[in-house]
């Protein structure tokens, strides 16, 4: 089935060419760190201990197929063109130090060696000769996917083309970091013109002779797909998005207009870093299906649950409707994810509402509702604030302070999400908020949640537990009104005064460090407490740092946040008043976070 030897990638551009990346393949993919992988691998096959060492690279997959008028093998790269992209941007800068060593010393004998090796670098690497009617050309040995091609084009020319997608702007760094990192320094340096020539030289025989490969060539594109469905790029996975981006356009091969409309919009879907596009695609496939996503072969799943038609191939216009679906909902997922919302024409969401999203997904850090709230979007901006309002209570209890298990979570979310998408703008969200409260009821009761808050709320040196304070005590205050009014069915939050707790600090009524003088040996054990904390405005928290209650008092009687100010109202602050008011606290709270 398959011929596997181990050649250098010299060999294999100088025997097997030419190369060319379907259309339907991925973009050019390596990110920094596979840059600097492959950089810091040829300094160490340039380095004299290492002189004569080999590095592997990886495996190499083609699919041979003869064509009529093309000299030499024509061989369709199914995976592996991340190593050879990068092999010749790597050929395409020695070429660019040998001219400019050529250029310095243009009638010297230097000028005549660096063009000769310029020659041969681009045969063994970049071109071969063609007969086209009367003329010899140059044909390229490696032709990338229809929307790199040309941008890899130029860039190999030596030119600086400006980048309009994110695999240009991969190409175009990773073109810059080999020139920059391996051949400037060496054209830069002390020493003859001859001794520069034969360091660049060194960096490409350590590229073409001691870097090798397993170069798998098969005849049959099954054979070679699955290969391509288990090897890696170099570090740099195939993800799930390649894989079913590959799989849709294969699928479309004879329906030209579909596939180029679909190629499009696997560029919506596959935008952005390849670990935030693999979440995408395990945050959709619950919230559609109401199925929990697999933690593996994600990929066979996808094809099973929205490519199969009864074990035969979907029609096109299934394939269509299905990365339809999928591009449709990327913009909104990645709005959800970086904690922004995702309506944005005639919105009716106050500025408060945006911030609860945000805190829920940036400071309660609950990326188990995205599914939930991908779905939720379908229902309508209304009822979407309602579940962001009843998952950021929900979310802080369970979660946050009673810290239940999330597993019982997802089987709520998912069921609530498949019927959002099922029944659109007739869900009501009292489904949601029933299904949770049995949650709360199971595992996260008033006595847990009390406790834990006594317990948890506790000022400390970890940042994220005294964010959940500031969260917590800013919360209070938006239902303080509701609260003071009776407390009557859901919880009616006051919108018109946003707190950015990033603003805000926490103040301790009984000083964090007290002086001599204010030195309380009851008040110190206690002093980190829930109920010695406040919120305030980092100017005003400054301004009353550490000085002794009558002070303080006067600073918190001229604060904006009402639970605040009311401490100015003690006459005092021992023991007894920090009880107080935390109980009072958390009888608030007990009110506020009931779902």
């Amino acid at each position: 089935m398959f011929n596997i030897p181990s050649p250098s990638i010299g060999q294999v551009f100088m025997t097997s060419y030419p190369f060319y990346v379907p259309k339907y393949q991925r973009g050019y993919a390596w990110e920094e760190d596979e840059v600097n992988d492959f950089i810091n691998d040829v300094r160490q096959l340039t380095n004299p201990p290492a002189s004569s060492a080999t590095h592997f690279m990886g495996g190499v997959v083609h699919v041979y197929n003869s064509a009529m008028n093309i000299v030499s093998r024509r061989h369709e790269i199914v995976d592996g063109q991340q190593r050879m992209a990068t092999v010749t941007l790597a050929m395409a800068a020695i070429l660019k130090g040998l001219e400019e060593l050529r250029n310095k010393s243009p009638k010297s004998d230097l000028a005549g060696i660096c063009s000769a090796k310029i020659e041969e670098i681009e045969e063994a690497f970049l071109v071969y000769k063609e007969t086209e009617g009367p003329k010899r050309v140059n044909v390229p040995k490696l032709t990338l996917s229809k929307s790199d091609e040309m941008f890899f084009r130029s860039l190999v020319g030596r030119n600086q083309p400006t980048p309009t997608r994110a695999s240009h702007r991969l190409l175009k760094a990773a073109n810059d970091a080999i020139y920059n990192e391996l051949i400037l320094p060496i054209l830069t340096q002390k020493g003859s013109g001859r001794s520069k020539f034969e360091s660049v030289v060194s960096i490409y025989k350590a590229i073409s002779e001691r870097c090798t490969v397993i170069h798998v060539v098969s005849q049959n594109r099954a054979d070679a797909y699955r290969l391509f469905a288990v090897l890696n790029d170099r570090g740099r996975s195939l993800t799930e998005g390649d894989l079913l981006r590959a799989r849709t356009l294969e699928l479309l091969e004879n329906e030209e207009k579909i596939q180029a409309e679909v190629q499009s919009l696997w560029d919506i879907i596959l935008d952005g870093p390849s670990e935030d596009v693999t979440k995408f695609f395990k945050a959709y496939f619950p919230s559609v299906t109401g199925a929990r996503a697999p933690k593996k072969d994600l990929f066979d799943t996808y094809q099973e649950e929205f490519l199969d038609n009864k074990g035969s191939n979907p029609s096109p216009a299934v394939v269509r409707q299905f990365v339809s679906n999928l591009a449709n909902e990327k913009p909104a997922f990645d709005a959800i994810r970086e904690g922004l919302w995702p309506f944005s024409e005639n919105s009716i969401a106050t500025a408060w509402d945006r911030d609860r999203l945000h805190r829920l997904v940036n400071v309660l850090r609950h990326e188990a509702s995205h599914p939930l709230l991908l779905s939720a979007v379908k229902i309508g901006e209304k009822k979407f604030i309602e579940a962001v309002r009843l998952l950021e209570r929900f979310v802080f209890r369970y979660i946050t302070i009673v810290g239940a298990h999330p597993n019982p979570l997802y089987k709520p979310y998912y069921d609530n999400a498949k019927l959002m998408r099922d029944k659109g703008g007739a869900y009501q969200i009292g489904r949601l908020s029933d299904d949770l409260s049995q949650l709360i009821k199971d595992r996260a009761d008033d006595v847990a949640f009390r406790g834990n808050l006594t317990a948890k709320l506790v000022y400390s040196d970890n940042t994220q537990r005294n964010r959940d304070i500031r969260h917590f005590l800013s919360t209070l205050e938006s239902h303080r009104r509701w609260y003071e009014r009776g407390a009557k069915k859901v919880p009616v939050p006051d919108t018109m005064t946003i707190f950015d707790i990033t603003a805000t600090t926490l103040e301790h009524v009984y000083p964090q460090t007290a002086d001599t003088s204010e030195f309380d040996i009851d008040m110190e054990p206690i002093k980190n407490s829930l109920g010695n904390l406040a919120i305030m405005a980092q100017a005003d928290n400054g301004a009353a740092r550490n000085s002794a209650f009558t002070t303080k008092k006067i600073e918190f009687a001229k604060s904006s946040v009402n639970l605040t100010k009311r401490l100015a109202e003690f006459k005092s602050w021992t023991p007894k008043e920090l009880a107080k008011r935390e109980k009072e606290l958390i009888d608030m709270a007990l009110s506020v976070f009931k779902i």
